[in-house]
């Protein structure tokens, strides 16, 4: 993935029930699954690579694999950008792991301006983001970089078949992620209608 090639610690930044900021610090190694990796760290393997592990947030754990992205787009001015990571379908709900960078001359940017980030497949249906209520704005400090995870609702609809994030439609900086194919064993939201 091409960005910026400074990273230094993110003030704050949303995650589905909790905040992860990043650390630059030296960090042990990611163990297998199920070992506990602490919110607020991002280990040396994961800082190479920048890529967050996302068996460390249980938003991304799950009888279905874990779909991989890695789609990058970039805010018109070329100063912020947002990396889709992984996606996790569940009934209910759609969970992502991200990466979003700013290098921009403001000292803050706000990546929710507009409301929350969201997503909309191809027929229309729109998944809207889960924020925290005690941070409803992702906001990332000028050459800062923020990690976490973003749940979006309702689950994935039936008939979909790509998915595009929006980023602040129309407050700067403006980012549209996609749009990427979803897997065709993804799980689904239930067909609406009567119970069976």
């Amino acid at each position: 993935m091409s960005g910026p090639t400074i990273f230094r610690p993110a003030p704050y930044v949303v995650a589905l029930a909790l905040a992860l900021a990043c650390s630059n610090g030296a960090q042990e190694e990611a163990g297998v699954a199920g070992d506990s990796i602490p919110y607020d760290s991002i280990t040396a393997a994961e800082m190479e690579r920048f890529a967050l592990d996302p068996r460390r947030f249980p938003e991304m754990q799950g009888t279905a694999p874990l779909d991989s992205i890695d789609m990058t787009a970039r805010s018109s001015a070329g100063d912020a950008a947002w990396h889709v990571q992984w996606l996790n379908y569940a009934e209910n709900h759609i969970a992502m792991t991200y990466a979003a960078w700013y290098t921009g001359p403001d000292s803050l940017v706000q990546f929710a301006a507009d409301g929350q980030p969201y997503l909309v497949d191809d027929e229309g249906n729109r998944y809207e983001g889960v924020l925290t209520p005690d941070n409803p704005r992702i906001k990332i400090e000028t050459d800062n970089t923020a990690v976490g995870v973003l749940a979006f609702g309702p689950g994935l609809a039936p008939e979909a078949d790509s998915l595009t994030l929006h980023v602040n439609d129309s407050t700067e900086p403006v980012i549209r992620v996609g749009p990427w194919p979803v897997r065709q064993d993804a799980a689904r939201a239930p067909q609406p209608g009567a119970p069976r």
